[in-house]
This record gives structure tokens, C-alpha cells and sequence, in this order.
């Protein structure tokens, strides 16, 4: 996070997890949950995060965040291929900026030029298209790009290894309480 942090703008640094015992998509190992615990609770410690979040597997919750994301009460967890939705929307939930740069723990991020505010980037393409839930981050090109709405293959995917959402956007707040 210290490579996007430059301009201070970053509230809070949150990590979303839980102790999910099945498989895991792309799994090379077995879990340590332990070992995991202690680590989260050391960066906590020593000030790198400020929260963890772990989501609770009861039905309860699983229909509740559902119901608000989906409109349904069902009580799945993970996407067809293995992607783990429910926590990181329980996550999301328990976030409080109105802005959520979400990443995958194991990316590295280049910043080649500190001046250049790679989340204002991303915060204006959010706010310059209405319709937009979600802008993923820009990749290393040779030069700059803009942000666009849709690429030489049609409009762009949600990037779920690394992207931004604005929470108070309209089409979220529309979605069931």
C-alpha cells in the first residue's frame, strides 16, 4: 500500500479474510489458519493495516449480504469457479470510505512516477461515468492511457484482482436493503 499512498488519501487499510476450510481456488497448499491469525495480527500490531475482517459463515449473514447484493436470500458463498464473493462483499460492507480500492494481497503495485496519483485516476474515471460500479486498475503501458469505458473487445470486465468502487454510487444504493 506505501506505493499508493503517496497523497495520504487512503482512510483505512483493511483486510478482508476468513477461515473458509474447503478448497481454495488455484490452492498449492494447505491452509495454516494459525499461522495466518498471528501474521494479520502482527501487520495489525505494527500499524500496516488498521482492520481485519472476518466474515461469518452463518446463514444469516450469507442471506443478508446476498439480499443487499443480489436480491436473493440464497445462502451461496463462493462463484461457480471457486471466486469467494460472499466475504469480500461482507468486507466491503464493513468498510467506511465512501471510495474501496480493493486488491489481491499477493499483487506488487510499480510506481514508476511518485507525482502521478494512480487513486485520483481512478476515483475521476469512477465519477466521470455515472453507470460505472467499478473501475479496475490500470496495468503498466508504455505510456499513459485514459480510462475507458470499453476496449477493443467490448466493455471491460470487473477486474477482481484489483479494483475501485464507490459504495454511495446509485446503483448500489439501489440494490435491496
Amino acid at each position: 500500500m506505501k506505493q499508493l499512498e503517496g497523497n495520504g488519501r487512503i482512510l483505512e487499510k483493511v483486510v478482508i479474510t476468513d477461515d473458509y476450510a474447503k478448497e481454495f481456488l488455484r490452492q498449492y497448499e494447505e491452509a495454516d489458519f494459525i499461522c495466518h491469525k498471528e501474521i494479520l495480527t502482527k501487520l495489525l500490531n505494527e500499524g500496516i493495516i488498521d482492520k481485519i475482517v472476518y466474515a461469518p459463515y452463518d446463514e444469516d449473514s450469507i442471506q443478508k449480504i446476498n439480499e443487499r447484493w443480489f436480491g436473493t436470500k440464497a445462502t451461496i458463498t463462493h462463484a461457480a469457479n471457486g471466486q469467494n464473493i460472499y466475504p469480500t462483499l461482507f468486507g466491503f460492507d464493513s468498510c467506511r470510505g465512501e471510495y474501496i480500492l480493493q486488491m489481491d494481497s499477493d499483487l506488487i503495485i510499480g510506481r514508476l512516477d511518485k507525482k502521478h496519483d494512480v487513486i485520483e485516476d481512478m476515483i475521476e474515471a469512477l465519477d466521470s461515468h455515472q453507470n460505472a460500479l467499478f473501475v479496475s486498475f490500470n496495468i503498466l503501458n508504455r505510456g499513459s492511457k485514459e480510462y475507458t469505458a470499453y476496449g477493443p473487445d467490448g466493455d471491460w470486465r470487473v477486474e477482481v484482482r484489483c479494483s475501485m468502487l464507490k459504495k454511495t454510487r446509485e446503483n448500489f444504493e439501489k440494490l435491496p436493503p
